[in-house]
């Protein structure tokens, strides 16, 4: 077992649980002086919904309002928490699937992810019900350790 975790990936929608995750991370790059890198993904409508195809310009407009509310969420996630003793949060916002978004992210992007902490449940609930969670995907693939946040 690690006993300490120095960069921890904290992907967020906007559900009451992502707020506890990210507050859970907070506390532990505080006992571990760590690096806590807020994420969120933005999915493209047509990946959602396969019989529509997306046009390029909607989905131009879409996404550049989707990152501006993500944005916005973290600004807000930020000041809910005291974040006195950490470093400087990192912010990213990706597009794709967020189930492999997050899996990819923590794998690829050469930030050495040591632990991902998630809500148990987010908002996609008919997603959910269709192909699966979010958490349990990442749980199942993820190569570092995944607390999940109830």
């Amino acid at each position: 077992m690690q006993k300490s975790y120095q960069h921890i990936l904290v992907p967020v929608d906007d559900s009451k649980q992502a707020m506890q995750a990210f507050e859970e991370a907070v506390e532990t790059a505080k006992r571990n002086n760590a690096q806590i890198y807020l994420m969120t993904a933005v999915q493209e409508p047509s990946t959602l919904f396969y019989y529509a195809p997306a046009d390029d310009e909607v989905w131009k407009k879409v996404s550049e309002k989707m990152n501006k509310e993500a944005k916005n969420r973290f600004a807000e996630m930020e000041k809910q928490v005291d974040l006195t003793g950490i470093p400087p949060i990192k912010e990213f916002v990706t597009e794709g699937d967020p189930r492999q978004v997050i899996v990819h992210f923590a794998k690829k992007t050469g930030l050495p992810v040591d632990m991902i902490i998630m809500g148990a449940t987010g908002k996609g609930s008919m997603e959910r019900l269709l192909i699966g969670s979010t958490t349990t995907y990442v749980v199942n693939h993820a190569d570092c350790n995944v607390l999940v946040v109830r």
